[in-house]
């Protein structure tokens, strides 16, 4: 099995603006979009709105990038014991396979289960995406550009 890359490390924060300033700030990053929690349903803000434009809703997350490295910043603890929310992995289908004949080996508690896609926690409570999509634009990866939700609508 080889892993074609960490896609992306989702951070837990108690504030997704002041963390999004501080990550800027310290690693030289770039807001990549930003999605709201509006009813129930992720919504990306339009380029160039700042959260103003999101008050009273969730700020459900900020995708970071520079290069290779891609934060994405989750408000809120969800229940995590640490700041590390998950870690995404990139497989080929073949090794994806593989490490789900694994994880149910080991009886990990799986969250979610597609045909691309497997979300599960390991015995010591980390969560692992394990996935086929590469995270190289990541702007495409904003709920807005995948669904067409886009706040304010």
């Amino acid at each position: 099995m080889e892993y074609l890359g960490v896609t992306h490390i989702a951070l837990s924060v108690p504030s997704v603006p002041d963390a999004e300033e501080y990550y800027c700030s310290l690693l030289g990053l770039a807001v990549a979009f930003r999605d709201v929690e509006v009813e129930g349903e992720w919504y990306s803000l339009r380029p160039g709105t700042d959260w103003r434009a999101a008050d009273g809703w969730t700020r459900a997350m900020s995708a970071l990038g520079n290069g290779a490295l891609v934060l994405a910043l989750e408000e809120g603890d969800r229940g995590m014991t640490g700041p590390v929310d998950h870690i995404g992995l990139r497989l080929t289908l073949e090794d994806l396979t593989a490490l789900r004949i694994r994880a149910f080996e080991h009886e990990v508690t799986v969250e979610e289960n597609r045909a691309d896609l497997l979300v599960f926690r390991d015995r010591y409570g980390v969560c692992w995406e394990a996935g086929l999509t590469a995270y190289d634009q990541l702007a495409v990866m904003a709920t807005g550009n995948r669904t067409g939700r886009w706040w304010p609508a």
